[in-house]
């Protein structure tokens, strides 16, 4: 019922309460990739940069996941914004390498076309 609510608040682009909503599943050792990229998210849309970066990387550390390759790319934006400017360039970097078909890699060529 909360990953529900808090999704609904998320789609709605009510982020401080779907905030709420996935910090208490995460509080409550309900977390998963699908509630941590959404929390990462809002955060990353109520621009506490900060939060989004530590929140996405549980998605990355978590392993092989449908949620791996979004959390990439927000994760650069937010270094971005946090003006940890190599190490987003680094990220973006790193998924162009990537030999697989990475979801975000046109986005992320669009991005480093901007930055550099």
């Amino acid at each position: 019922r909360m990953l529900t609510a808090a999704y609904g608040y998320f789609v709605e682009k009510n982020y401080d309460k779907a905030i709420d909503y996935y910090r208490m599943m995460d509080d409550g050792g309900f977390g998963l990739p699908e509630s941590w990229i959404r929390l990462g998210e809002s955060y990353y849309r109520t621009k506490d940069y900060k939060n989004a970066v530590l929140t996405l990387q549980k998605v990355i550390e978590e392993g092989d996941n449908s949620y791996t390759e979004e959390a990439d790319i927000v994760i650069a934006s937010s270094l971005w914004k946090l003006d940890r400017k190599e190490e987003a360039v680094a990220r973006l970097e790193e998924i162009l390498k990537q030999e697989d078909d990475h979801t975000f890699k046109s986005k992320a060529e669009e991005i480093l076309s901007i930055v550099k």
